[in-house]
């Protein structure tokens, strides 16, 4: 494979000086580490940030049965829907 650094892209030109390169300015939140994590009412896990960012992670599928009885136990903890839980 031959890689030609000047296909389409016109010609490239460095010069042997130092360079600085400086943020002028940013358009979003600094870096930011998770610090912790909670659930909302709607079943959102939200990650909260060092940074103050607060940012939804994974959201948990709820249900409500009219007869949570008739659910039908899947083991470890799981169960599934059948007619009779509504």
């Amino acid at each position: 494979m031959t890689f030609n650094i000047n296909s389409g892209i016109g010609n490239v030109t460095q010069f042997g000086e130092l360079s600085t390169l400086a943020v002028a300015d940013q358009n979003g939140y600094g870096a930011g580490i998770l610090q912790s994590i909670s659930m909302s009412q709607e079943g959102m896990l939200v990650g909260s940030f060092s940074n103050g960012v607060n940012r939804p992670l994974a959201q948990l599928a709820i249900a409500n049965f009219t007869n949570p009885e008739g659910l039908d136990y899947n083991g470890s903890s799981m169960f599934g829907a059948t007619r009779n839980s509504g």
